[in-house]
């Protein structure tokens, strides 16, 4: 037996026995097979992601506040344009139904469906978004605290983030976790040795912007080339609206996730007239998130598309119950200190202790969120509405908090309101998932 292939078997041995001692049983073949492509995903994810963290590290100390804020300005408003782009492509139905069909031909059919709808709907939104510049560009201007430069920046970032994060949804949908693993590495490779080329020539916000999208259209070259034998020229009338009812109600939903994400960053920069508190607030959040939201990331990219092959769901659910009793509260004792020392020794930025408090305990709920909600949309069409409908309200109240509570508390009413936002919205994502299992809703 080779070394690699002992190391394998004494892995897995370990991790039947803490499977054992967690869930009371040892695992199942897909249980492992959840595990392998878990691992496979975060081997390369959280060596790419450490590298990307070094880069914001640096970058944020060498652009100081104000023209680092400018650099996330142009990624929040990008964020927003991305959304009916990727609603085109039906990403989601994507990866909720290639899991289910068992033959080359009909994984063929449905991405070919979805890379000709995808492709019209880059051309089009692209070419509105740049009409609307054009004919509103004083308003937009005004209304957002922008320059022109960074409209622009907005509008090519959007561009080529759709193409990338579609081509990540294919891998995803075909469950390729290592060819996924291996293009996000490759990636942010990339993306690290060129920042530290323009490291000495570049001050402004391209010393971000060319190594970081740069990396994200190496991504996209790489996945494509990866993934060929399943595009086609056929597009299927009949899975395009069977793919695209499904996406409709998500659409609004990342729509709405998308506010949650970012309006607060936005109404920031509005009420305080410039780009420092966005600079410093995405400091706190990427401190934050350095760790939690890579793991997350990586959990449901496997998460998903392999719930999709199972029809009864209840045993699922009580394993992620098992499973987050034990996690919430390692993250709730390690967070506050992972946030502190990134603050103040790698960012050098100011402490404040109600944002470090305040982020620690939105991050818990909105691990919980994505969690469950991923378990919630996979169950049935209707239980897709009732996420969609959470996420909507919590996105108008989020909207309501930020404009109550910026004005009179500046950051720390930033992560007031989004605080109270992801605890509801964790509550009634847990609740809707739990009555939906109740009550048989498949």
């Amino acid at each position: 037996m080779s070394k690699i292939k002992r190391v394998k078997s004494r892995v897995k041995g370990v991790l039947n026995v803490i499977h054992l001692k967690i869930f009371g049983h040892r695992m199942s073949r897909e249980m492992a097979k959840f595990i392998e492509n878990l691992g496979w995903l975060a081997l390369g994810t959280i060596t790419a992601k450490f590298m990307l963290f070094i880069v914001h590290i640096l970058g944020g100390r060498i652009l100081r506040e104000e023209v680092y804020g400018k650099y996330n300005l142009i990624v929040t408003i990008a964020s927003f344009l991305i959304m009916p782009i990727l609603l085109t492509s039906c990403s989601s139905a994507l990866i909720k139904y290639v899991p289910s069909v068992k033959t080359k031909k009909e994984k063929t059919e449905l991405i070919s469906t979805s890379k000709v709808s995808f492709l019209s709907g880059l051309v089009g939104f692209m070419i509105l978004y740049i009409i609307i510049l054009l004919l509103f560009k004083k308003t937009i201007i005004n209304t957002l605290n922008i320059s022109v430069q960074i409209a622009v920046l907005s509008i090519l970032g959007a561009l080529i983030w759709a193409i990338y994060s579609y081509s990540g949804f294919i891998l995803q949908a075909l469950n390729k976790q290592k060819t996924l693993s291996t293009a996000i590495l490759i990636s942010h490779i990339f993306t690290f040795c060129l920042f530290f080329i323009l490291f000495k020539l570049l001050r402004n916000e391209y010393l971000m912007f060319i190594p970081i999208f740069g990396g994200y259209i190496l991504h996209s070259l790489f996945s494509f080339n990866n993934t060929r034998k399943y595009f086609s020229e056929i597009f299927s009338r009949k899975l395009f609206k069977k793919m695209i009812k499904y996406n409709k109600y998500l659409f609004f939903a990342a729509i709405a996730a998308a506010f949650l994400g970012n309006i607060d960053k936005i109404m920031l920069n509005a009420y305080l007239r410039g780009t420092a508190s966005v600079g410093i607030y995405h400091a706190y959040y990427t401190s934050s998130a350095i760790i939690t939201s890579v793991l997350v990331m990586i959990f449901v990219s496997v998460f998903f598309p392999t719930i999709n092959k199972f029809t009864h769901k209840k045993p699922i659910f009580g394993k992620l119950n098992k499973l987050m009793v034990i996690a919430m509260p390692i993250t709730l004792i390690m967070l506050p200190i992972q946030i502190y020392i990134l603050i103040k020794y790698a960012y050098n930025y100011d402490i404040f202790p109600i944002v470090i408090v305040g982020f620690t305990i939105s991050t818990i709920f909105i691990i919980l969120s994505a969690v469950y909600g991923i378990l919630l949309i996979s169950i049935s069409l209707k239980s897709v509405k009732y996420y969609s409908l959470i996420i909507i309200s919590a996105a108008v109240l989020n909207i309501c908090l930020n404009a109550y509570f910026i004005p009179k508390y500046f950051l720390s009413g930033a992560i007031l309101a989004t605080m109270i936002t992801s605890f509801i919205q964790a509550a009634l994502i847990f609740n809707s998932t739990a009555k939906s299992l109740r009550s048989g809703v498949f």
